[in-house]
């Protein structure tokens, strides 16, 4: 590793795979009434224009406005609005493969510096570019990078314990960012592997506590899940039974391929001894035994004296 040091455990929030563009926000529309939109315009028409307004940093509202009531629209110079997009890329998130950096950098700088060679901000966007062409070429060299740091082809032959435990960690952190089930099932998943594999390292203590937020988050899911499931199946039965024959016939053929698909998933997992398989949201009698495995789960993890785990993984 480039300090000689092994790799600390990760504390800063981890992408792995993509770059993501964030989104400006400042175009303003005024109305006639004097009321005020601060957004990004996303559609424009003869009639009307379509503005996307911050109600929170990540719920955006869209609003048709109809050009009659506009008294005034005020846009940003596009350099501007493509160069704020170039400087959310950095810093890069981890675990991104050459196949990524190429494509951020066709999209983002190389795309700017075509259409806007002589703005103001292309000094800038070429500094940019030249940070994201040397982590490409670091990654072309076999380096991968994990938070802040870099490791090393020889890193991971030296230390793999180390790294491939702080590789499962980010991949459980993403899928946990996705708020789903299916993502809380597949962290959880992760996890998994890092207790049965990775128990003594710094990484397993991060990963329990971890844990221990992702299963209350899903076990509450599932609860609505368990509260619905009677009414959304009934309401199932209703629809099918309005249908006509034909379209029944289909419905139902791609239901019991459906349910083929998670029965086969199920004893797929369970041959291979994962604890957190798939999870059919549609069976009841799935949904309650689920439950009552994260309930279980939970309780034992919470047993686990964090402290002594991290002084055993130091």
């Amino acid at each position: 590793m480039n300090s000689g040091r092994l790799l600390p455990a990760l504390t800063i929030p981890c992408f792995a795979f993509i770059l993501t563009l964030s989104v400006s926000f400042a175009d303003e529309v005024k109305l006639k009434t004097g009321e005020v939109y601060k957004g990004r315009i996303t559609y424009e028409a003869d009639d009307i224009i379509k503005i996307e307004i911050p109600v929170s940093n990540s719920i955006k509202e869209t609003k048709v406005v109809g050009r009659a009531t506009i008294a005034e629209i005020k846009k940003d110079a596009p350099d501007l609005v493509e160069y704020e997009k170039i400087q959310a890329l950095l810093p890069t998130g981890s675990m991104i493969p050459a196949s990524g950096y190429r494509q951020v950098l066709e999209t983002g700088p190389d795309a700017f510096l075509r259409n806007f060679p002589q703005s103001e901000f292309a000094p800038k966007v070429t500094e940019v570019r030249k940070v994201l062409a040397e982590e490409l070429d670091k990654v072309e060299r076999g380096f991968l990078k994990l938070g802040e740091n870099w490791v090393s082809p020889q890193d991971k032959i030296d230390y793999p314990e180390i790294v491939d435990s702080q590789v499962r960690f980010i991949r459980m952190q993403n899928h946990a960012s996705a708020g789903n089930y299916n993502g809380q099932i597949s962290a959880l998943k992760e996890f998994e592997v890092i207790e049965k594999d990775y128990l003594g390292t710094p990484i397993f203590p991060k990963a329990v506590g971890l844990a221990l937020e992702i299963i209350p988050a899903l076990g509450g899911q599932m609860q609505n899940m368990l509260r619905n499931v009677d009414y959304k199946n009934a309401e199932y039965e209703r629809n099918l039974a309005a249908s006509t024959a034909e379209a029944r016939d289909q419905v139902m053929a791609a239901r019991a391929k459906e349910e083929k698909g998670y029965q086969d998933a199920v004893s797929a997992e369970k041959k291979l001894g994962v604890k957190w398989v798939q999870l059919n949201p549609r069976l009841k009698s799935s949904l309650e035994t689920y439950l009552k495995f994260a309930s279980g789960e939970l309780a034992r993890l919470r047993g686990l004296d964090l402290n002594q785990l991290a002084a055993q993984g130091d």
